[in-house]
């Protein structure tokens, strides 16, 4: 009987297998959809209304045209770098970090930086991981500047040689019940429950917080 009884379990192993593969695959092309449905309505909003303006200002002063068209350049660089993968590239995890305290600067909100463990270096997180933490940080400070209204956010992370863990909290307005958590945190939760990780986002007027374990195993 064990030829068959471990036949069966192969085959019970792979049905299960085949099921996570279609489900995983089901999420992506959704996540895609969605995300193409996004840049479409933010290039509709931003880029539609700065044209309609800009021929408008064709038929007044030169100023006024220059101006616009200045505008929609801005608008166009600016999307181009958020359609840009998030990625640390040759810096350290701590630098790309606060790389992004620009973004927070411009958008009125002060940025606190906290890493702890490991010396309050990232030595002891894979290059791997790093990327990961750098990916949820980045989508927590987007979400933070669109829609939270903070003042202030803080970014802690604190690493050990299982695991890192990352923490964005800020003292926005919260997430209503009409609102969701944006396409960007969801995909990085599920690139993180992929690698057998967790993202938490906690929420209440005035404080939200991010939370997200990644395994070193990732």
């Amino acid at each position: 009987l064990a030829p068959f009884a471990a036949s069966w379990v192969l085959e019970r192993d792979a049905s299960r297998h085949g099921i996570l593969v279609r489900q995983l695959a089901l999420r992506m092309f959704a996540a895609i959809d969605e995300e193409r449905a996004k840049i479409a309505r933010d290039l509709h909003d931003d880029q539609a209304q700065l044209l309609a303006a800009a021929k408008i200002a064709l038929d007044g002063p030169p100023e006024a045209a220059r101006s616009i068209f200045k505008q929609v350049e801005q608008e166009l660089r600016r999307k181009t770098r958020e359609l840009r993968p998030a990625t640390i590239g040759s810096a350290s995890l701590d630098e790309a970090i606060e790389r992004e305290f620009g973004r927070l600067n411009r958008a009125g909100v002060k940025a606190k930086f906290v890493h702890l463990g490991g010396g309050g270096e990232a030595g002891e997180i894979s290059r791997p991981v790093q990327q990961l933490c750098f990916q949820v940080v980045r989508e927590a400070l987007s979400n933070v500047i669109r829609h939270a209204r903070a003042k202030s956010v803080q970014i802690t992370i604190e690493n050990n040689y299982a695991a890192a863990r990352v923490s964005v909290r800020d003292d926005g307005r919260g997430i209503s019940g009409g609102q969701n958590e944006g396409s960007g945190l969801t995909g990085v939760r599920e690139r993180l429950e992929l690698m057998g990780g967790t993202l938490v986002v906690e929420s209440r007027s005035g404080r939200t917080t991010v939370v997200a374990e990644i395994p070193e195993s990732a």
